[in-house]
């Protein structure tokens, strides 16, 4: 599974919505490792006034790179959209490298939902681990 981590200081998940950071860090997760695989810079924030062209902008960017889930601490409006191409993540947990862990954890369930081809979308924490809420 590969999954975009919105950041600004490639440490942090970021705290606006996940149109709003200035990069996307792509790494590929499996049950035995974590891969970073590149990091993509947001250039869709000076590009697009109007917040849905934004986000159709960023998943094509992520298509190319054959991104399924998006990681972030919030999401703006645009989740719907989002919900309809990839898996969003939100959790509270600060740090990616932290996020990644547990939910490489989790992989498994997050697999399952995914192959059921239903709509959903995750919170990620560290008390409660994935919780899986299908739309």
């Amino acid at each position: 599974m590969i999954i975009a981590c919105a950041t600004n200081d490639f440490i942090h998940l970021s705290c606006d919505h996940f149109g709003d950071a200035s990069h996307y860090q792509l790494f590929e997760i499996d049950p035995n490792q974590i891969q970073m695989l590149e990091t993509i810079e947001n250039t869709s924030l000076d590009e697009y006034e109007i917040h849905h062209h934004k986000a159709l902008h960023i998943l094509d960017l992520f298509r190319e790179h054959g991104v399924n889930a998006v990681m972030n601490q919030a999401f703006g409006k645009n989740i719907k959209t989002i919900v309809s191409k990839t898996i969003p993540i939100l959790t509270k947990i600060e740090t990616i490298d932290s996020a990644l862990r547990i939910l490489k954890d989790h992989l498994n369930d997050i697999l399952i939902e995914q192959y059921k081809n239903k709509q959903f979308y995750i919170n990620l924490s560290k008390e409660n681990g994935v919780i899986i809420h299908e739309i």
